[in-house]
C-alpha cells in the first residue's frame, strides 16, 4: 500500500496526473461539483481531464449528490455545457436518490488507486480552503469502495416497493423446452472490445459473462432479443447457490441482471416479482462467428471457469479466420483480446521459462556440470 498526503494546493496537480494516465476506469463519488466560466477554472480543468479520458476508451462514470437545501428537480444537477461535453465523451453521470445525502469527496482510478479527503470540486475546495486529502494506492481498499457505491440509491432507478405476499409460491418454467441450440453465433466485438467479455475478464466477473451467454443462446433458441425467462431456472442451469432457498437465487440473477444493465448496458431488465423475467438485449454491430458444441455447449457454462470459456471462445474467433491461439504470441493477444498478463496467466497458463543456455567454452573443453 502506497500513501501520499495531497493536502491543499497540492491536490489539484496530483488528481490531474491521475485522471491523464488513466487506463481503463475513473469513478467519482462527489458531494458537489461546480464548474466555472472561465477555462482555467480549476474545476474545468478536471472536468476537461474526465472528458479526454472518456474520449480515449476509459470508463468513466461520475455518482453525485442531489440533496441539498435548496429543492428541485434533482436533474438540473447534472445540467450545462460541462455536462453536455461530458455525456458526448461517454461518461457516465449518476445522481444519487435525495433520500439519502451523499457527502463523499472520492475519486477512484483502476480500481486501484483512491483519493479521499474533505475536497469537493469547487474553487473555494480547490483553490482556498484548508483542505485534507490523501491518495492511497490499494486496489482491496478501491474494491471495497467501489462495492459501497455499487449500492447507493440512483434517482430515476429506485425499485417500487411491492408488498410481499405472506407465502410467494415460484413457477419455474423450462429454459431450453425443446433443447439448447447446439451452435452460437457470437458478435466478435464481445471479444475484440474491451468493454465487453475482456472487462469481465479482467475484473473476474464470471457470473455476468456466463449468464450473457446463456441470454445469447436462449435469443437463438427462440429466435428474439426480447423474451421472458425464470431466474431461479436460469440460477439451477449456471449451478448458482445449489441447495439454497429459491428467493435466495433469485436475488443472485436479478443482482448480475443489473450489472448487466447499468454497467455493460447490453440489456434491458423488467423484474416481475415473484414471475419471470423479460430481458431484451442489444448487441454489438459488427462480424459474427459461430461456436459449435464441439468448442462450448450451453451445459458447460456451469461446469466451465470464466478463463476456460474466455479461451475457448478466442479459439472460435482464430479458427473462423483459419489462425490457431498457437499462431499468435502473448503480446498479440493482448492487444487483440484486451487481457492483461495476469488474466493471460490465469487463461493459459504461465508463460515459458527461459532459461540462459550454458555458456560455450573458448577452448573448446566440455564444461563439467556444478
Amino acid at each position: 500500500m502506497r500513501l501520499q498526503d495531497v493536502s491543499d494546493r497540492v491536490y489539484q496537480g496530483q488528481v490531474y496526473a491521475l485522471l491523464d494516465h488513466a487506463q481503463t476506469s475513473i469513478v467519482i463519488s462527489m458531494y458537489l461539483i461546480r464548474p466555472g466560466e472561465d477555462d482555467k477554472h480549476p474545476v474545468n480543468r478536471l472536468l476537461k481531464d474526465l472528458v479526454e479520458a472518456g474520449k480515449r476508451g476509459v470508463e468513466v462514470t461520475i455518482y453525485l449528490n442531489t440533496k441539498f437545501k435548496e429543492r428541485g428537480d434533482p436533474q438540473k444537477w447534472k445540467e450545462g455545457p460541462w455536462f453536455e461535453k461530458l455525456h458526448e465523451a461517454g461518461v457516465v453521470v449518476k445522481l444519487v436518490s435525495p433520500v439519502r445525502r451523499l457527502h463523499d469527496k472520492l475519486v477512484i482510478v483502476d480500481r486501484r488507486i483512491v483519493v479521499e479527503g474533505s475536497m469537493n470540486w469547487s474553487v473555494s475546495a480547490i483553490a482556498d480552503n484548508f483542505e485534507s486529502a490523501t491518495i492511497i494506492e490499494s486496489p482491496e481498499l478501491a474494491e471495497a469502495k467501489l462495492k459501497r457505491i455499487s449500492f447507493f440509491p440512483i434517482w430515476g432507478e429506485e425499485e417500487k416497493k411491492v408488498p410481499v405476499p405472506r407465502r410467494v409460491v415460484y413457477e419455474t418454467f423450462p429454459l431450453f423446452p425443446a433443447g439448447a441450440p447446439t451452435s452460437l453465433d457470437l458478435p466478435a466485438a464481445f471479444l475484440e472490445e474491451r468493454r465487453y467479455f475482456p472487462k469481465m475478464i479482467q475484473y473476474q466477473r464470471a457470473r455476468a459473462m456466463k449468464m450473457f451467454l446463456l441470454f445469447l443462446y436462449l435469443a437463438q433458441a427462440r429466435g428474439a432479443l426480447k423474451f421472458s425467462f425464470s431466474p431461479e431456472a436460469a440460477g439451477e442451469f449456471l449451478g448458482i447457490l445449489p441447495g439454497r432457498d429459491r428467493s435466495a437465487v433469485r436475488r443472485q440473477i436479478i443482482r448480475v441482471l443489473r450489472d448487466l444493465q447499468n454497467l455493460d448496458g447490453l440489456l434491458k431488465a423488467e423484474f416481475l416479482h415473484a414471475r419471470e423475467t423479460w430481458v431484451e438485449l442489444y448487441l454489438p454491430s459488427g462480424p459474427v462467428f459461430t461456436v459449435g458444441s464441439d468448442v462450448l455447449q450451453a451445459g458447460e457454462l456451469a461446469v466451465l471457469t470464466d478463463n476456460e470459456i474466455f479461451l475457448r471462445l478466442i479459439k472460435a474467433r482464430l479458427l473462423e479466420e483459419g489462425r490457431r491461439l498457437e499462431d499468435l504470441n502473448r503480446t498479440q493477444i493482448k492487444k487483440r483480446f484486451f487481457i492483461g498478463e495476469e488474466t493471460i496467466g490465469r487463461t493459459l497458463g504461465p508463460a515459458p521459462r527461459r532459461g540462459r543456455p550454458p555458456a560455450k567454452p573458448k577452448t573448446g573443453i566440455p564444461v563439467s556440470p556444478r
